[in-house]
Formats: structure tokens, sequence, C-alpha cells
């Protein structure tokens, strides 16, 4: 069975301190912008580039690729509707009403992309 790695606490756990020190030193220091053509801008990218790899080789991953989003809810839309746009054929959706709103509000979207979709309510016991 494979491994899986949670890297989401959902606000909840206090970052280590390298974290914060580390995010720290991003913002006072290398805070500038990874996608312009000017020096510590590159130096920011190549910094970037190192830490993907690094999160990539520390989930055993070295041949995935890695990304970044800034919420659960891009990386919601990201994963559903990317993986649904990969398809070659239309099929049904079907989605939990308990699902976080990120989750049941792509449902529009899915329908335009022609697939059906069914929203799946809970039994009695939940």
């Amino acid at each position: 069975m494979q491994d899986i790695i949670y890297l989401d606490n959902s606000a909840t756990t206090r970052p280590s301190q390298q974290v914060i020190d580390t995010v720290h030193t991003a913002m006072t220091q290398e805070w500038f912008n990874p996608s312009a053509l000017y020096k510590p801008s590159m130096e920011a990218q190549k910094h970037i580039g190192q830490v993907r790899k690094d999160i990539l080789h520390a989930a055993g991953a070295d041949k995935a690729r890695l990304i970044f989003t800034s919420c659960g809810t891009e990386a919601d839309n990201l994963a559903i509707l990317g993986h649904l746009r990969s398809r070659k054929s239309k099929g049904r959706v079907l989605v939990f009403a308990g699902e976080h709103p990120a989750v049941r509000e792509c449902m529009p979207e899915i329908q335009k992309m022609g697939y059906a979709t069914e929203e799946i309510l809970p039994g009695k016991d939940g």
C-alpha cells in the first residue's frame, strides 16, 4: 500500500520554527518576483525550483510534478476540473452532499463540460 502524506492541517497546526524562519527570510530578504528577469528574481526562481525538488524527493516522488496552490479551493478545482478535462469520454460525476463547498460548487462547471452530475445525500446514519 502506498503511503499517504498529509500536508494540509487546515490552519490547525502551528508551523515548525524552521518553516517560520524560512518564510520570514523569504518575506524580508527574498521577496522578489520569481517570474521576472532581473538577477534577484532569477535567484528566487532557482530557490523555488530547489524547494520543489526537495519536496518531491521527501515524498518519494522525484519523477512526479508538484503544483503549488494558494488555497484548498484552488487545489480542489485544479484536481477535479483538471482531471475531467483530461478524460476522453464524458460520464457521470457523483458528489457527496456533505462535501466542502469548493467541491460541490464545481458542479455547474462540470455540467458545462458535458458531464452529468448527481449529488449523493447522506443516509440516516450519516
